[in-house]
């Protein structure tokens, strides 16, 4: 990955002594972000001269593109929310020094999703930062977070160019699957045996359908409120394909909560 803004954000940051201990950044492509995290988490800690590509002789990047780097915590929802027993284990694991790298550092993904326990926890945990933690809430909306976790945040925006592309074939892939789903023709509609970057496409396709179909009602016969639902459903989806979510999973919970939208 090239060497970003962010990235030279934080190391100017770093140079002037003036290292934030939480960053909060928005995003409109949670994968992305994640990524970009990543790299400045391997930049902070790396015991050589970092570069882009390492071709030192050390397993740090090795350990962090594998999320096996014991000093590095991820957390995502657990459902639809983040649960307090959720940060209460993030807290524990970041007890110790770190023994491979310079700094512990946790990653919250959909800090949006802090439910009310979780955020007064982590915000308990904000408070009163230690020299050797740095915290990275990732979000595609900011303002759904409690503003008294925003003011101990240096924020931060990543917003990445969208390389959608659509055709026919695509459009009418997305329009027969969101059909078959509306019709209830059961769980095996979801075998369609799609790699994540096409199943990230057909439900890119399916969000532009659903958003023209908002304005111009002329695919899915049910009132705009549950369209809505709908839409919102697909775009949270999205978000969960993009960070290696179980596939398989995630088009069966589809199914299911667009049954639930329909018979609300």
């Amino acid at each position: 990955m090239a060497v970003n803004k962010f990235l030279n954000y934080v190391n100017k940051q770093l140079e002037n002594n003036r290292l934030a201990h939480v960053f909060l950044l928005e995003t409109n492509d949670m994968n992305l972000c994640y990524k970009e995290v990543c790299e400045v988490i391997k930049s902070l800690n790396c015991p050589h001269n970092y570069v882009d590509k390492c071709k030192e002789d050390c397993n740090l990047c090795y350990l962090i593109d594998n999320e096996s780097l014991p000093s590095m915590v991820k957390i995502s929802p657990d459902g639809a929310f983040i649960k307090k027993d959720q940060v209460l284990e993030l807290k524990e694991k970041l007890a110790f020094r770190p023994i491979y790298s310079k700094y512990n550092t946790y990653i919250i993904l959909e800090a949006d999703k802090l439910n009310a326990q979780a955020a007064n926890t982590i915000l308990k945990f904000l408070e009163e930062p230690e020299e050797n933690i740095l915290g990275f809430l990732i979000t595609t909306n900011k303002e759904n977070i409690i503003t008294t976790i925003k003011s101990r945040c240096q924020t931060f925006s990543l917003i990445y160019d969208e390389t959608f592309q659509s055709d026919e074939s695509k459009i009418e892939l997305a329009k027969t699957y969101l059909g078959n789903v509306m019709a209830r023709k059961g769980l095996i509609v979801n075998k369609l045996e799609l790699d994540r970057e096409e199943t990230l496409n057909l439900f890119k396709n399916m969000l532009m359908l659903i958003k023209d179909d908002v304005i111009k009602n002329d695919l899915l016969e049910i009132i705009p409120s549950k369209k809505i639902k709908i839409m919102n459903l697909v775009e949270n989806l999205l978000q969960k394909i993009k960070y290696n979510v179980n596939l398989d999973m995630l088009l069966d919970s589809f199914y299911i909560e667009v049954g639930q939208i329909l018979n609300g």
